[in-house]
């Protein structure tokens, strides 16, 4: 059974368990399902680039518009050697236009992505004499039959998305968004159920869904409307841990020890309040007086001094200095 504690190596074996730990520092099934889509396609959507600029590793779906090979002047009229020299330039419809997937070295991929080819496309962008290119992407072809030349191609059915969202994941090259998915899917198909910290109760009075729903939902939504439920959830969910959390540290540190230091009527700290030009203001001796009290107890002070520019905090925290050090600190 998967849980969420359970090593990636359990699911997806040792090969593809060190592929996710290398390129994205990811051990267990929690990492893994915690990298999130960053948007989500569904079959009849407008075409979608996702923004195309240089550097950025992006992923879209679109249409192959045509393909050609043109080989390199030095291999022309030549044979031989490691195989044929040049590159495969593959012109892809996008929003703005068109794009050229660029390959180096791979004749074959002419005729392996003819016009009219539909996939998701997986690279980085780069510029050439002024033109965007996309180099040597992955390549996830929607296709419900075999392709005569697979090699280099993720060939997807695409009758599992043909009625439901398919996530895109912040991918990274030699990595593309399609092999996140599916050892997402791989996961999520035999995690068990996720337990979720808040009860029933408290999930309907809140109007959320519960935490094994919106994991479930997040990766492999049918409807824009389960992945928005389940983002409102998980987005709570980050910010509970949070305040768990701090409020753990919260009694971890009510829980140590420290030397009371409790105030003193004729010390060092007196005669500085006597010597004072002035009057202190009414929220300088309410705050001076919380101070005083956390520290005259045995754990140690828990506390945020704020205020703005001229309001007194120097004075405050002078004041609390010379409490302690009245009391041998």
């Amino acid at each position: 059974m998967i849980t969420l504690d359970s090593s990636l190596i359990d699911p997806l074996g040792l090969k593809a368990a060190k592929a996710f730990e290398s390129k994205f520092g990811y051990r267990t099934v929690s990492d893994l399902l915690h990298h999130y889509p960053r948007r989500y396609y569904k079959r009849g959507d407008p075409r979608d680039s996702g923004g195309l600029e240089v550097g950025e590793h992006v992923t879209f779906y679109t249409e192959v518009v045509k393909t050609r090979w043109i080989p390199s002047s030095s291999a022309r009229g030549r044979s031989g050697g490691r195989g044929p020299k040049g590159r495969a330039i593959v012109t892809l419809d996008v929003p703005t236009g068109t794009i050229d997937a660029i390959f180096w070295n791979q004749p074959w991929r002419a005729t392996q992505l003819e016009p009219g080819t539909k996939g998701l496309f997986s690279g980085v962008i780069t510029s050439f004499n002024g033109n965007l290119q996309l180099g040597s992407p992955e390549i996830e072809v929607f296709s419900s039959v075999g392709l005569a030349n697979t090699e280099g191609v993720s060939v997807t059915d695409p009758q599992r998305w043909q009625d439901r969202m398919m996530p895109i994941y912040p991918a990274k090259p030699k990595f593309p968004s399609g092999k996140i998915r599916q050892a997402v899917e791989l996961i999520v198909d035999g995690l068990a159920p996720v337990e979720d910290p808040v009860t029933n109760a408290e999930l309907k009075e809140l109007g959320y869904v519960d935490l094994d729903t919106a994991l479930r939902h997040k990766h492999l939504p049918i409807t824009e409307k389960q992945w928005l439920a389940a983002d409102e959830r998980l987005k709570f969910q980050e910010a509970l841990s949070i305040q768990l959390l701090l409020a753990k540290r919260r009694i971890e540190a009510a829980s140590a020890q420290a030397i009371p230091r409790p105030r003193s009527t004729n010390g060092a700290s007196a005669a500085f309040d006597k010597a004072l030009p002035f009057e202190r203001t009414g929220g300088q001796v309410a705050v001076g007086e919380e101070i005083a009290d956390d520290l005259s107890e045995s754990h140690p002070m828990h506390r945020l001094l704020q205020g703005d520019v001229g309001s007194g905090k120097t004075l405050v925290a002078l004041r609390a200095m010379l409490q302690v050090a009245d009391r041998g600190g």
